[in-house]
């Protein structure tokens, strides 16, 4: 991986990735540099947040596994293993953030973006954001762990994730409208005529089981009194 052709051919300024590289904290750079990535996908920052949240989310996750594998104080997501002693925490971070971003960015649909250049032009700056960051640490052991172990958490949370629906297809807007029906049945918006996403009703989420465990026990709001 090239990464100054990269940034180029993604069309992203040198100084907006290192922008994204400021902050003094791997995971707070793992995530501006994902960012911007999104951005240049065509999913960020208002035109698809499905598929955005679902990979950031993931992301993080891995994030979550592998620096919980070298010091462990949380429940693990999807990798449950300890990492090696000494095992580089930021290299870790790296590699979990790329091999989650890179596949996920390569699988989204083009029925849901503008053009053909969005997913070449995201996965550019995934690819230059993991070699700045892999730069910056000394090679070693150390290192060459923590890619292996950030590579093992996302391989892990990707396996998890397989089977939720996000990838069964589209359509992702149906331009057919449902009729009116009884209070409380899906309409169109007034003035934006199609469904989004219709099919991600069908999405199975980690933390919510259902529709009834997120709103509660208590009665629907119906709007001011």
């Amino acid at each position: 991986m090239n990464s100054i052709r990269a940034i180029v051919l993604a069309g992203v300024s040198h100084l907006m990735i290192t922008t994204a590289f400021a902050a003094d904290n791997a995971v707070i750079r793992a995530n501006a540099a994902a960012g911007v990535a999104a951005t240049k996908a065509c999913i960020a920052p208002i035109d698809n947040p499905f598929h955005e949240s679902r990979a950031y989310a993931m992301m993080h996750l891995a994030i979550h596994d592998a620096l919980n594998a070298i010091d462990r104080k949380y429940q693990p997501y999807a990798y449950d293993k300890k990492a090696e002693p000494g095992t580089s925490a930021d290299a870790a971070v790296a590699a979990a953030a790329y091999y989650v971003m890179s596949p996920t960015i390569q699988k989204l649909p083009a029925e849901a973006l503008p053009n053909e250049g969005c997913v070449g032009n995201g996965i550019a700056v995934v690819e230059a954001a993991y070699v700045l960051a892999l730069a910056v640490i000394p090679d070693g052991p150390a290192k060459t762990q923590g890619i292996a172990l950030g590579k093992a958490t996302a391989a892990a949370v990707l396996a998890k994730r397989a089977g939720d629906h996000a990838d069964d297809g589209g359509p992702y807007i149906n331009k057919t409208c449902p009729p009116p029906g009884q209070p409380g049945a899906y309409q169109c918006t007034p003035d934006r005529p199609f469904v989004a996403f219709e099919k991600w009703a069908r999405l199975i989420w980690d933390a919510i089981c259902s529709a009834t465990e997120a709103m509660g026990s208590g009665p629907a709001y119906a709007g001011p009194p």
